[in-house]
């Protein structure tokens, strides 16, 4: 579906059961931030953030998409303790825009090669 869609990335059948699922990919050359924005929750949405370094193995992690809500979620709220109360609603609106998953965060190495969360 190209760049230009804000949704996803490609549209994908199943081999097995034949349903169709959306993926949204995500691709970094070098450890660093998944830009990711908040979408509306969708069954059928999932992220491959792949991470392809030049001279190196390339690694991939799968997710549905609420799984990157909770994380996305987790870091807002971790951010937010931080602040001050009387800055946190300027900083939440702040940091919702500069949403991201972290390529070495513990949370996300969990669903490191996790094709199986993928419908067969």
């Amino acid at each position: 579906m190209g760049n230009s869609t804000p949704l996803a990335d490609l549209m994908v059948v199943s081999p097995v059961q034949h349903e169709m699922f959306l993926v949204d990919v995500k691709g970094l050359k070098e450890n660093n931030v998944w830009v990711v924005r908040r979408k509306t929750l969708r069954k059928q949405l999932f992220y491959i953030f792949a991470l392809v370094p030049t001279g190196g193995s390339n690694r991939f992690v799968i997710m549905t998409q609420e799984q990157v809500h909770r994380i996305l979620g987790d870091k807002l709220r971790r951010k937010l303790r931080r602040m001050s109360p009387g800055r946190r609603k300027a900083g939440k609106k702040r940091l919702r825009k500069l949403e991201g998953v972290g390529s070495r965060s513990k949370a996300v190495l969990l669903y490191e090669d996790k094709w199986q969360v993928l419908p067969k």
